[in-house]
């Protein structure tokens, strides 16, 4: 028979304080407290419940044993969209210095809406916690060699924008190493579930990492904690207190039937990596274009200035330009017909609604790619250079290392002015613009002083390029270093000669 205790029973007895979880004020002794404890009902106290169990659940062991990293994988969307959107917007586009320079938050800060800011930052804040959680594990298992020097970044909004942009070396193998690990892992896993689990239905199905969903992976995150409370016993023993125990086998029944049976694996053969802008011009890949693309015809110089006249700004010569080294990038690997029309390789990379020249469709074929380069580059650097606003950070060859902007000599200068009027300045213009792009900015600076007439001749042979006839009128005592600065002066000198 229940005995009916009254308030004063009530306040002396440690059972009801039990039963009721009421927590008596005790003055001379903790023993009430203690009877009161109850473990918290978490992961890590489910894992030591289960290292005291005879019968063992390898699927559920699995699970909270790698716990960490696969709570990892729920941010594979976010991270293969950023990575998505850097390659459309960087891939041979950007140079590494200003990759370098700027933050990532420098970036986001110069989209156009609130709203692609606030999901660049969603993305980033994805990376950010993958990166947490996994960056341990790529020491030895990441894809790529990552320097430890570059593990000890934290890529948040501060960091530079070269970390988040995706390649194979340098502080870029960062972000593309973690991507390859976070599919790896989720692979990992996936395949040896369906192994263990000896469900027939479950086939094994693959997803191109470009069309992976929050549904195809993991996502447990959230209903993590309310799945092991349901699953979960507290029994009363007198002197011992409360006992958690876990139901396990339903537990692991429910953690595979919800989060892990039918997930597919990712198809991660390809994932795409950013070329900066200056890497893609080599002599070694140009030459490879040539012959690749052989023969290359040069535009005529009407239809090349048609297009300088249409394009006329620099920011529509850049954006032709982007484009243009685009198609020199597939190139490089894939090679082309001559005679196809600029234009329909363009509509097969899905690249011609992009903003480019109208003249340039009209009469360019891939034959014609290198010579439309030279044109659109010349045109550009020579448009920045004679601009009043020209600054430091923006030249067009800013970008090459200090010693190698060395100044001319006053005498050199009076003799440019008596030579130039015998040469082709715009062949000369052409040619040596590519030279400093694929030949000096790549060379040794113990090389600097090497003379300029004894240097190019062997490289425009060496490249099968044309010779320049006129090239013995330049000084003879112009360096590797000064070649830059010659060009310079050369695009002022046509300028006046075109005034008068």
């Amino acid at each position: 028979m229940a005995t009916i205790l009254n308030d004063d029973t009530q306040e002396h007895n440690p059972l009801y304080y039990l039963v009721y979880e009421r927590s008596p004020v005790i003055k001379d002794s903790l023993e009430l407290h203690l009877w009161g404890y109850r473990p918290r009902i978490t992961l890590e106290h489910l894992i030591r419940y289960m290292q005291q169990q005879k019968k063992k659940f390898p699927i559920l062991e699995s699970f909270v044993k790698n716990e960490a990293v696969l709570q990892a994988t729920q941010y594979i969307p976010n991270i293969v969209k950023l990575q998505k959107l850097l390659f459309d917007e960087l891939h041979h586009r950007i140079d590494r210095k200003v990759a370098q320079r700027l933050s990532m938050n420098g970036f986001i800060l110069k989209q156009h809406t609130e709203s692609v800011r606030n999901e660049y930052r969603e993305m980033v804040s994805s990376v950010q916690n993958a990166w947490v959680l996994v960056r341990d594990q790529l020491k030895e298992h990441g894809q790529l060699k990552v320097e430890d020097t570059y593990l000890q970044e934290e890529l948040r909004l501060s960091t530079p924008l070269e970390y988040f942009i995706p390649t194979t070396t340098g502080p870029g193998a960062c972000t593309f190493s973690l991507l390859h690990y976070l599919c790896y892992v989720h692979n990992n896993f996936i395949d040896w579930c369906r192994a263990k689990s000896n469900i027939s239905s479950w086939r094994e199905h693959k997803i191109q990492l470009a069309h992976i969903h929050k549904c195809h992976l993991l996502d447990y995150q959230s209903q993590l904690q309310s799945i092991l409370l349901s699953h979960c016993h507290y029994s009363l023993r007198v002197g011992q207190g409360r006992e958690v125990s876990y139901d396990l086998p339903a537990l692991e029944k429910c953690i595979l039937g919800r989060f892990i049976h039918g997930k597919p694996t990712i198809d991660i053969k390809i994932i795409p990596h950013v070329s900066y802008q200056k890497d893609v011009y080599t002599a070694a890949m140009f030459s490879t274009i040539r012959k690749k693309v052989s023969p290359q015809r040069k535009l005529r110089y009407r239809v090349q200035l048609d297009i300088l006249r249409e394009l006329r700004s620099p920011d529509k010569l850049r954006k032709s330009l982007d484009v243009v080294e685009i198609v020199l990038g597939f190139l490089t690997s894939g090679g082309g017909k001559p005679k196809t029309r600029l234009l329909a390789y363009l509509k097969k990379l899905k690249m011609d609604k992009r903003s480019f020249s109208d003249k340039v469709k009209e009469h360019c074929n891939l034959e014609h790619i290198m010579s439309l380069w030279q044109t659109l580059s010349v045109g550009l650097a020579k448009s920045i250079t004679l601009s009043e606003q020209e600054q430091i950070e923006q030249g067009p060859l800013h970008t090459l290392n200090h010693e190698l902007l060395k100044p001319l000599t006053d005498t050199q200068c009076k003799e440019l002015d008596r030579a130039l009027p015998k040469v082709d300045l715009s062949a000369l213009l052409g040619t040596l613009y590519e030279f400093i792009e694929t030949f000096i900015r790549h060379i040794d600076l113990k090389k600097k002083d090497w003379g300029l007439l004894d240097t190019l001749p062997p490289h425009l042979e060496a490249s099968n390029l044309d010779p320049l006839p006129d090239l013995d009128e330049l000084p003879d005592d112009i360096t590797l270093a000064q070649t830059a600065a010659t060009w310079k002066y050369i695009v002022h000198f046509q300028a006046k000669q075109r005034q008068h």
